[in-house]
């Protein structure tokens, strides 16, 4: 599924999402989907989040580190999933650091890979 074609992530399911400020697990794995700053606004809402799976989409360096910096720190968001983003080495590193200054009271689970 390509959820990036024709503007649909961003203009109809980012919308969407801002309205379910209580999700719990969002999945949007192999969706070819980059992340736009309306979902960087929705995912900031989510105060219940505690699994989110971004797997093989789009998101590189940029987007995941947006993504930790929107993260609700509220939110115990125990899974993350990430792998085959086109993530650098470099940005794996901050991620991780940047997940430890959050003072979370749970283990995050998070995968990379290539």
């Amino acid at each position: 599924c390509n959820l990036n074609q024709d503007g649909v992530f961003e203009s109809h399911i980012c919308p969407a999402l801002k309205r379910l400020t209580r999700m719990s697990e969002l999945d949007l794995s192999s969706n070819a989907v980059s992340l736009p700053d309306t979902f960087f606004e929705a995912i900031s809402a989510m105060d219940e989040l505690s699994e989110l799976l971004l797997q093989h989409n789009q998101i590189g360096d940029q987007g995941a580190t947006k993504l930790i910096q929107s993260l609700s720190p509220k939110a115990p968001c125990e899974r993350l999933w990430l792998q085959n983003n086109a993530i650098s080495s470099d940005s794996r590193k901050t991620i991780l650091a940047s997940l430890e200054t959050l003072g979370r009271s749970t283990t995050l689970q998070i995968q990379f890979g290539a």
